[in-house]
């Protein structure tokens, strides 16, 4: 059996998965820290890990440019700590803009350790006792650079301590007055002087999905791939075929 064209039609899907480009979007929101901390502060949420934040010009972050620093962790396990902002990112995300905010993107960074657990929050205080979170938990973590789209939909993972998964009508009616946003840390154990970055926060107008060509060149490759398999199919059902005759010839 010839595996060419299949491993060829594996390299095409591979590649336009890879490549698949969120849609063009508004940006109503931005912190890109080329002048200090801009407003982001921390707090701890489980143990002491003592975190720091700063805005250097490239030292240890991997980069070349000014990018949010996050250093901490010590002995021990649990410990996490909030990073956010709770006054330039705030405010009505559903009508204090000229159109709804719908995402959010930026770029995290981990030198030698990826972070135990990561999860970007925001906050919304009414006050009483109806103040609450809301997390969305990112699975896929890495060293050096990586950027994250998050959609602010229910269906994409949000939940709420208050609420259990909790359903749109809530997470949007909670939009409606965010009082901090960022992200919820959770340490390597028994690891100090741990270095994670933050940069290009953004809110955008749009939500992100794959641009509609990049739909048709993913069904192109899904063709493909099934015609090769059927091809590479029907040669060994002939091959099979010719076996059992000459058999029964002799």
């Amino acid at each position: 059996m010839r595996f060419s064209g299949i491993i060829q039609s594996f390299a095409l899907f591979a590649l336009l998965a890879a490549v698949a480009a969120p849609a063009q979007a508004a940006i109503m929101l931005t912190n890109d820290w080329e002048s200090g901390t801009e407003s982001w502060t921390h707090r701890t949420n489980a143990g002491s890990p003592n975190a720091t934040l700063t805005d250097p010009d490239v030292s240890g972050l991997g980069g070349g440019t000014d990018a949010l620093r996050i250093t901490g962790g010590s002995a021990g396990s649990g410990h996490e700590s909030y990073v956010y902002n709770d006054s330039s990112l705030t405010g009505d995300y559903i009508n204090g803009f000229s159109s709804p905010i719908t995402s959010i993107s930026f770029d995290f960074y981990a030198a030698s350790n990826t972070a135990a657990a990561l999860e970007v929050y925001f906050r919304h205080d009414s006050g009483g006792a109806s103040d609450t979170e809301w997390f969305f938990t990112i699975s896929d973590l890495y060293t050096g650079w990586h950027t994250y789209y998050i959609n602010f939909t229910t269906l994409d993972g949000w939940y709420n301590l208050d609420y259990g998964p909790g359903n749109q009508t809530q997470l949007l009616g909670d939009l409606v007055d965010v009082d901090e946003i960022g992200l919820l840390l959770t340490y390597q154990p028994n690891v100090s002087g741990q270095i994670y970055g933050v940069d290009n926060w953004a809110a955008h107008d749009t939500q992100y999905v794959p641009e509609p060509e990049t739909y048709a060149m993913l069904a192109f490759a899904f063709i493909s791939l099934a015609i090769t398999f059927r091809r590479n199919l029907n040669e060994q059902l002939e091959r099979a075929l010719a076996v059992v005759r000459l058999n029964c010839q002799s």
